[in-house]
């Protein structure tokens, strides 16, 4: 599910959530069942028809049937674009 709201002309705001499971068919991983959730969150700034700019921080927590597999993910994105 995402969302994405136009503060204004130059902000906009966005977000999504995530959730699912994961079977795994290989051989050598017989029986392991992955279930994640996920979310992230974002801004861009577009400080005119040349240049804009944003931010994001997402999240995802898996929960595994094989306990070394368990893990969460903190990721942080920064981007700086231009055209001409």
């Amino acid at each position: 599910l995402r969302a994405t709201y136009a503060f204004s002309r130059k902000v906009d705001f966005d977000g999504s959530v995530s959730a699912g499971i994961n079977d795994f068919l290989e051989a050598n991983i017989t029986g392991r069942h992955d279930t994640f959730a996920s979310w992230d969150a974002g801004v861009r700034y577009r400080m005119n028809d040349h240049f804009q700019m944003g931010a994001a921080y997402s999240y995802i927590q898996n929960w595994s049937s094989v306990s070394r597999a368990d893990y969460d993910s903190h990721g942080f994105t920064l981007d700086l674009s231009s055209r001409y």
